[in-house]
């Protein structure tokens, strides 16, 4: 009789691992994404001001700060989403979406904002440091991107597993006596 039960207890065990492993994984991915976060608003900051330095068009000017702007706007709002997600035990799939989404945005912004540096702005420094945190803001897109597919197999396994047996019927109340 306890042969049975010790074997389904092991037969548990590697997805048990296998689970604390992912959300230790996912659990970096999100403290990695937050540190990316304050690295961006960091290495971005005064940026403004060295554009308008440029000898480029205005509205290219124009157009580089706006970019910068969203990107610290939409920041704002994403920072403390994250910042609760890291308290949390159990991540969803769109927040990790929002996230994703975010890391993402970082990555092309900070590839753009690279190439603007070393092409208008004479300043290579900068821009191989934009280069360098937008190649770990890609690297870190892609891993995000990859847990969030697992979460979306493993949503669409148990959605599957879900069999209605027939159409589902109204419940019928009786009315409650006047009291």
């Amino acid at each position: 009789m306890k042969l049975p039960l010790v074997l389904l207890l092991l037969s548990c065990v590697p997805s048990l691992a296998s689970a604390q492993s992912e959300q230790h994984d996912l659990k970096t991915l999100l403290q990695d994404s937050s540190y990316l976060f304050n690295r961006y608003e960091e290495i971005t900051s005064g940026m403004e001001v060295q554009i308008d330095s440029w000898v480029i068009p205005k509205s290219l000017k124009t157009n580089m700060k706006l970019g910068l702007s969203l990107e610290a706007g939409t920041l704002s709002t994403e920072k403390p989403k994250l910042t609760a997600l890291l308290s949390q035990t159990d991540v969803s799939a769109s927040d990790l979406l929002d996230v994703y989404s975010e890391v993402e945005d970082i990555s092309n912004h900070l590839s753009d904002q690279s190439t603007s540096f070393e092409r208008f702005g004479n300043d290579e420094g900068k821009a191989i440091d934009l280069a360098k945190l937008g190649a770990k803001a890609g690297m870190l897109a892609q891993n995000l991107e990859f847990v969030l597919a697992e979460k979306i197999i493993d949503l669409e396994s148990q959605l599957s597993s879900c069999k209605v047996k027939g159409p589902v019927q109204k419940a019928k109340h009786k009315p409650l006596p006047p009291s």
